[in-house]
């Protein structure tokens, strides 16, 4: 006659398994059975429940309350390790940076050897504090503050700093890829000599 079970009752069992695999159900027999459970069972729940970490030695903790087994695993700091190693790196992308003096895309305030721009205006005569102006974007040219995130012009430069990082191309492949929405400027101004 099995013993009689209290529902309340909380009873911790731990093993040590393979992750993604468990050894015979007769291995675990004997520590499953006395408590009302089917060591087949079981052991599909364990090769379900560690199937993130197949191949690697872990402990699996079965928390038992009427019945019922839940199943988690107690990874020890070497699986955790391991188990790191064997995923890809995640890719870095580097952080996207618009200059705060002349407000361009790519650079910094230390670098920059332009003139410094008012961040509302555009103006290169007068700075943000003193600025009387509507906002007027100097990227876009619509009116909304240079620095904010939801110009065009931002979200596209933005769109080809995450292109270049994640696909290890040239410049050149994601300027047509993100086409600029600014009207082309004259050939005039790029004739040098004649």
């Amino acid at each position: 006659m099995p013993p009689k079970f209290d529902p309340t009752e909380v009873k911790y069992v731990y093993l040590r398994c393979v992750g993604g695999e468990v050894g015979a159900t007769s291995s675990l027999a004997p520590k499953i059975g006395p408590l009302g459970l089917s060591p087949k069972k079981i052991g599909d729940d364990i090769a379900k429940g560690t199937a993130d970490w197949k191949g690697l030695k872990i402990t699996v903790q079965l928390k038992i309350q009427n019945r019922q087994a839940a199943i988690s695993v107690v990874p020890s700091a070497a699986s955790l390790i391991i188990r790191a190693l064997k995923e890809p790196p995640q890719t870095y992308i580097p952080p996207f940076i618009q200059c705060p003096s002349c407000l361009r895309f790519g650079h910094s305030a230390k670098i920059c050897k332009s003139k410094p721009r008012c961040r509302k205006c555009g103006n290169e005569d007068h700075i943000r504090d003193e600025c009387q102006n509507t906002p007027k974007c100097t990227s876009c040219g619509k009116d909304h503050m240079a620095t904010s995130k939801t110009c065009e012009e931002y979200i596209r430069q933005k769109s080809i700093n995450d292109y270049l990082a994640r696909n290890q191309v040239s410049f050149f492949e994601p300027q047509q890829i993100f086409p600029s929405k600014k009207p082309a400027p004259n050939q005039e101004q790029f004739l040098y000599w004649s």
